[in-house]
């Protein structure tokens, strides 16, 4: 499950990460100095300066463009809330509706009952 967390320090961080991705998986982030210390604790971490570029030109699976475009959406309908049990609902509906294709009435009755199967 996920867990979120209310602050931003390194320690924080680190602890969000550690519980949460598996070591060695690759973390890419941009350069706040909270994330410094990733590779330090078995992660492989590449970083991009958006000051500089949003895309690594050297190496395009280096940015941070997935996570950004995720966060916009989730805050597009978060207006107005700090309601962390309601955010995390709205992040898990995203991550179905993306991972399920709900272009038609059936679909989406189909991909909803498969759900609801699978519990």
């Amino acid at each position: 499950a996920l867990n979120l967390t209310k602050k931003r320090s390194e320690r924080e961080c680190i602890r969000f990460v550690t519980k949460n991705i598996l070591r060695p998986n690759i973390v890419i982030t941009d350069f706040w100095r909270g994330y410094l210390s990733l590779n330090m604790h078995g992660y492989i971490h590449k970083k991009i300066n958006h000051k500089i570029h949003f895309v690594d030109p050297n190496d395009p699976e280096i940015h941070t463009q997935n996570i950004e475009r995720l966060w916009k959406d989730i805050k597009d309908k978060c207006v107005n809330t700090n309601n962390e049990a309601y955010i995390l609902k709205l992040i898990k509906r995203y991550v179905f509706e993306k991972n399920n294709d709900l272009s038609t009435p059936f679909k989406k009755f189909e991909a909803y009952i498969n759900l609801n199967l699978a519990i």
